[in-house]
């Protein structure tokens, strides 16, 4: 079987697998699940999530949407059903496909009408086809032919804009100039600019244009298949070595690891064939062994370092502890193999071991513990002793006690904050290093009180207790003072110590171990302490090793996996293989952070690399699909969908059945290709079930509802993706059950006729009073706002008034008398509109317009105005508020053009239509500005304050209410680009009549 390469249409997510295998992708771990080998299944539709497969006897295409096989054939000339020799080569624009048939005939079948046309032309190279398409259009523009072993060369049919075709050769076959000998396998089409080609003697891309060959050697490997990858890559195959990188743009290739999930020792990578990349962050995977495996590249979260090999050529050791030198490299111990010195890349740059010549002497294979302390000298403990590697040095030193004998089983080391050296034994108690004439000696400071004392760990806390671990489980706390340990107390641990971590601002002391993540109150040692394992949502309870990032929370290797705790919410999150660790299984104490706040763990297949904050979650939900429905437990004959017929598992929405068939059973997944085995589900029968029921991860779906009563459901699913992130619409499948006919409507409504209409009659009896109550509440506003109305009237002519008694005084008998014209009839206006809630638009235009012209007469400077109706208004027809608009002009030449003192004032008003259901009316001046005015007022010292905004905020709360219609207003200064003002602009929004 093998994979159809040119679909490069995102595909979306995929069904749970099986099995699956581990790939490290330039320090990336991906997990591969195992898709098998499928029969096929009817066909569930065409749509653009489609993998078009390659068994030899028919075109198989599997529908990741619906999760299903279908199979289908392409006929001869004859009509007659071709039976073998099938190859799907290429899907052009989601409706032809070609297909090679038969004796390497080449057909392009409709995928809509299930129609081919008779065969084009046939290959001459026929062991295996590739297409050459534009990647923009997807229009197919060659077909590349290769015979592998038999013969050197390729076979180039071309295709015109009529579709049809043309064919001729181009041979490698070593007897041109600087052309060698090339048994091609597969090609890549790289638009009109090369053509990538996969063969025997290496990796080659022929430029088209300058008919020029380049060569890239891949070591002795053999790539044999490709696939793209971005703009820039490629995935390769061998058929021995499995999956490479290649970057197109240095021309280097990287090997990939790859590993069973289920079966992590097996090495895969002999088994890997035929890759394919779909686009959408999943690669697909032939495998001679399993069919056809699939990973996510997108999921992995962390980096990881397979395990390097010891000098013996083997990997099979476990970590102990790394610590990190002043120069950035890795010092890792193992349990009974020695030390590796790592570079930040995983690399080997030195060994140490007892076995190996050279001078360094190294006391012990067998190590326990690691230091660095702060002037770079080494210390290891080991089973045989104390050694230390003085900072510069390049042999080790071992170290004695006072009587100048070895101290066995050195588990532990550490340096305090004032720069002692403690170290613990398991025999021989507790020690501290000093210096004595220019030699490092061991002096016992606690020694065990009884044969079961033996100690391992020691942590310093920050106040500078120091704990130490006795046992397996009891830490005995002591202060240490003159060099000396004094007891302060001692409690008991759930498991064996694997790390401490103290949290100061909230005075907790947090401790892993083989029990548990145990939190302890540093101010009361003796409270119970609090112990989160598997019940608290931890992967396992077998810490191995505890780092905290610089965020504060806690990372920790377990026996089943890495788990991070947030300690502000006391929750844990779980990654697992498919997330890039190296293994779920952790090795103790084989942690560390290096200098870039990474965070690196050790465990069964190498190192795990955290870096906190480039850690993303997939954010794109699964598909949930329903895959079983049984009514009283068996399978149902004839289910079709209530509304469209369909009958199609993945196509039902709504179902119909007799009160008889009321036990229903609903079988369901979250399809996801990142990591099958951790997507969740959780469903609900709305009617039935008063909350969700969240299923485990990984776990199929399963509902079963027996008996369900007569009426209306919804059945609805809601699935997680590998991440934990849940899709927001649920899948949802509408349900009726009928009642027994003693049960039905016509039976009801005749028993509830009298008791509808005594209901019916009290009801309209409660809506005629709640529209009495309604009809007086709008009474009450009226009359509100027909007094503030009454209110604003003086305040208008207390201006007016003003004006004329100018005119008067400065002895202007003409332009008092043009004032009191427009006045008056300003004034018969303003008597008649009070009269009216409502007035048409039109009039409330001259109404502003006669009172601009008598506010012209009256201010000291000349001032112009304009005002504009929008075209699609009427202004006869549209209704507005009487006087909503004046006040706001009044304010705006009062405060804003009365006391501007250069340059000519202009007023503004803008009616506009909004949303059709709205005025906006926009009053735009140019005066001093709101701040200015009002600083102007305070030094005048007047004693008479304006009321005019309240009371316009005021009689538009009123209108609101009283018309149930919202009336709204803003007001903005002005300013150009130094800020200065320039004016004001109001604007109201006023619904209409």
């Amino acid at each position: 079987m093998e994979l159809l390469q040119n679909q490069e249409k995102p595909l979306g997510k995929g069904p749970p697998g099986i099995r699956s295998f581990t790939l490290y992708v330039n320090e990336r771990h991906l997990s591969f699940y195992f898709k098998g080998r499928h029969p096929g299944f009817p066909n569930a539709g065409i749509t653009s999530y489609l993998i078009f497969f390659k068994p030899r006897t028919a075109v198989l295409r599997y529908n990741q949407s619906s999760d299903d096989f279908s199979r289908f054939y392409v006929k001869d000339e004859y009509d007659r059903v071709i039976q073998n020799t099938y190859q799907a080569l290429f899907l052009e624009k989601d409706t032809i496909l070609w297909v090679l048939a038969r004796d390497k005939e080449l057909f392009r079948y409709d995928i809509c009408s299930d129609r081919n046309t008779p065969p084009l032309d046939s290959f001459l190279f026929d062991i295996d086809i590739f297409p050459g398409y534009d990647k923009e259009s997807r229009r197919l523009k060659y077909f590349f032919g290769v015979d592998g072993s038999k013969s050197p060369g390729l076979e180039i049919i071309s295709i015109d804009d009529k579709r049809s075709v043309t064919g001729h050769e181009l041979y490698f076959d070593g007897h041109a100039s600087n052309s060698p000998i090339l048994n091609i396998h597969t090609v890549f089409y790289d638009n009109d600019t090369a053509v990538w080609l996969a063969a025997n003697s290496g990796f080659f891309r022929f430029d088209l244009q300058h008919n020029k060959l380049e060569s890239f050697l891949l070591g002795t490997e053999t790539p044999k298949k490709i696939t793209p990858f971005g703009e820039s890559r490629f995935i390769l195959s061998d058929f021995k070595n499995g999956l490479f990188w290649f970057n197109k743009r240095n021309g280097k290739f990287t090997k990939l690891f790859a590993g069973l999930v289920d079966d992590p020792d097996t090495d895969l990578n002999v088994l890997l064939k035929q890759p394919y990349y779909d686009g959408s962050g999943t690669l697909w995977v032939e495998n001679n062994d399993a069919g056809c495996v699939f990973a996510a590249l997108n999921k992995p979260k962390f980096k990881s370092l397979p395990k390097a090999n010891l000098f013996n050529g083997s990997k099979n050791y476990e970590f102990r502890n790394f610590v990190v030198d002043h120069s950035g490299r890795i010092w890792c111990g193992t349990f009974d193999d020695g030390i590796l010195v790592l570079d930040r890349y995983g690399r080997v740059t030195r060994s140490f071991h007892p076995d190996l010549a050279g001078d360094d002497h190294l006391i012990d294979k067998e190590i326990y513990s690691l230091l660095i302390d702060k002037n770079g000298n080494i210390w290891i403990g080991t089973a045989k002793g104390l050694a230390v590697l003085p900072a510069g040095r390049s042999r080790f030193q071992a170290v004695f006690n006072e009587k100048g004998k070895a101290v066995k089983s050195v588990s532990f080391l550490c340096q305090l904050n004032n720069g002692d050296l403690m170290a613990s034994s398991l025999r021989d108690g507790i020690f501290r290093i000093e210096k004595n004439n220019a030699k490092f000696q061991m002096k016992q400071i606690l020694p065990p009180e009884n044969d079961s004392d033996f100690f391992t760990y020691i942590y310093e806390s920050r106040p500078g207790e120091v704990y130490i671990l006795n046992g397996y489980s009891e830490l005995i706390v002591f202060r240490y003072e003159d060099r000396k340990l004094f007891q302060n107390g001692k409690f008991s641990a759930p498991g064996l110590v694997n790390g401490f971590y103290e949290d100061i601002n909230h005075k907790t002391l947090w401790i892993a171990t083989e029990g548990g993540l145990v939190k302890m109150d540093k101010t009361d040692l003796k409270a119970n302490p609090v112990v989160f394992t598997e019940r608290n949502g931890l992967k396992s309870k077998l810490i191995r090793s505890l780092l905290s990032d610089k965020e504060g929370n806690l990372w920790m290797g377990t026996t089943n996996g890495l788990s991070k705790f947030i300690v502000n919410e006391e929750r844990f999150i779980n990654f697992t293989l498919a997330d890039g660790i190296q293994s779920t299984q952790f090795d103790a104490l084989a942690a560390m952070k290096y200098s870039d706040n990474s965070l690196w763990f050790g465990g069964n297949n190498g190192i795990t690399i955290v870096e906190p904050d480039q850690i993303h979650f997939l954010q794109e939900p699964p598909i949930v699909q329903l895959t079983d429905i049984r009514i009283n437990d068996l399978p149902p004959e004839g289910l079709q969908d209530e509304i469209t017929w369909a009958t199609n598992l993945t196509e039902l929405k709504n179902i119909h059945r007799t009160y008889d068939d009321n036990t229903l059973s609903f079988g369901f997944v979250a399809i996801d290709y990142s990591d099958p085995t951790s997507t969740q589900l959780k469903y609900k029968m709305d009617g039935i079930d008063e909350d969700w029921v969240l299923l485990e991860k990984g776990a199929p779906g399963f509902a079963r509802y027996p008996k369900m009563p007569e009426g209306s459901y919804t059945f609805q699913i809601l699935g997680a993706n590998s991440d934990g992130v849940w899709a927001k619409d649920p899948y949802l499948l509408k349900i009726t059950v009928d009642p027994p006919y003693w049960r039905t409507l016509w039976f009801r409504t005749l028993v509830g006729t009298g008791i509808f209409m005594v209901v019916s009659l009290f009801f309209f009896l409660w809506i005629w009073r709640v529209r009495e109550k309604e009809q007086l509440n709008t009474r009450v506003a009226e009359n509100k706002l027909a007094a503030l109305r009454a209110q604003m009237n003086p305040h208008f002519i207390f201006n007016s008034l003003n004006s004329i008694n100018g005119f008067i005084l400065g002895k202007k008998t003409t332009e008092a008398s043009n004032y009191l014209v427009r006045f008056s009839k300003l004034m018969r206006m303003i008597l008649d509109f009070s009269r009216q809630p409502f007035v048409a638009l039109e009039e409330e235009i001259e109404l502003i317009r006669l009172y601009l012209e008598v506010e012209g007469m009256r201010l000291k400077i000349p001032f112009s105005y304009d005002i504009r109706v929008s075209e699609e208004l009427d202004p006869f027809e549209v209704q507005v508020p009487t006087m909503v608009i004046q006040p706001f002009i009044e304010n705006a030449i009062v405060h804003g053009l009365s006391s501007k003192a250069e340059g000519e004032g202009r007023v503004e008003v803008e009616i506009l239509e909004e949303n059709n259901q709205c005025l906006k009316c926009i009053i735009r001046d140019n005066g001093i500005g709101r701040q200015k005015a009002a600083a102007i007022q305070a030094q005048k010292g007047r004693k008479h304050q304006s009321h005019a905004m309240e009371i316009n905020r005021e009689r538009l709360a009123l209108l609101s209410k009283g018309t149930g219609m919202t009336f709204t207003f803003s007001v903005e200064d002005l300013t150009d680009n130094q800020g200065a003002p320039t004016g004001t602009q109001i604007s109201m929004l006023l619904p209409y009549h």
